[in-house]
């Protein structure tokens, strides 16, 4: 079984990230595309994006927190 890294995390799509967090893609966007758009712009995030480099997830761990379903992550990969 793998566990998440949060200080190395792999590269994700948004439904995964969403799976961690227990939240919905709606909900995810409007974190991503609202709420902490300019510091995630600036590690190289774009709104299209579906898989997201580690730099990004790490960067919204950083932002959101880090998840505390790290349990479903195991279950993505």
């Amino acid at each position: 079984m793998k566990q998440l890294d949060c200080h190395n995390p792999p590269a994700l799509t948004k439904s995964e990230l969403c799976n961690l967090y227990g939240i919905s893609l709606q909900t995810l966007g409007k974190y991503m595309n609202n709420l902490f758009i300019k510091e995630l712009q600036e590690v190289g995030y774009r709104k299209r994006m579906i898989l997201l480099p580690p730099i990004v997830v790490r960067k919204f761990f950083d932002l959101y927190g880090k998840p505390l379903n790290q349990s479903d992550y195991e279950n993505t990969v």
